[in-house]
């Protein structure tokens, strides 16, 4: 369960994660994501994603039991040998929340295909 507050650091102890809200802003930032930027010899960046994706056919394969853990287990092999950084996985039913932080060199769409080809 999230729920919005405006306070700075606010995480209770039953896991609900209060969101914080900026300044003059509409985005709402989750405190136990630092904000850690990326620093090469002429750049500085902070490049966060939200993935969702799925099986072939949406199939129900996460209600498997211990298939999540393998898929996390595969993406985190294969982030870490591309040089990203996952902030949060989350394996529903049918479907895959991934959160990660990329360097500028890394692109999207290749992301994708290394990590889709490589665990589903």
């Amino acid at each position: 369960m999230i729920a919005f507050s405006s306070m700075r650091h606010s995480v209770h102890e039953n896991d609900t994660i209060h969101i914080m809200k900026t300044n003059k802003t509409d985005d709402y930032i989750n405190p136990k994501y630092k904000n850690v930027y990326r620093h090469t010899r002429t750049t500085v960046s902070l490049l966060n994603y939200h993935f969702v994706f799925t099986p072939h056919y949406r199939r129900k394969i996460f209600a498997i039991p211990g298939v999540s853990e393998r898929v996390e287990q595969l993406i985190c092999e294969k982030s870490s040998a591309l040089g990203v950084e996952i902030l949060n996985f989350t394996a529903n039913v049918d479907h895959v929340h991934l959160f990660v932080n990329m360097p500028p060199t890394q692109g999207i769409p290749q992301y994708m295909h290394a990590i889709k080809g490589y665990s589903i």
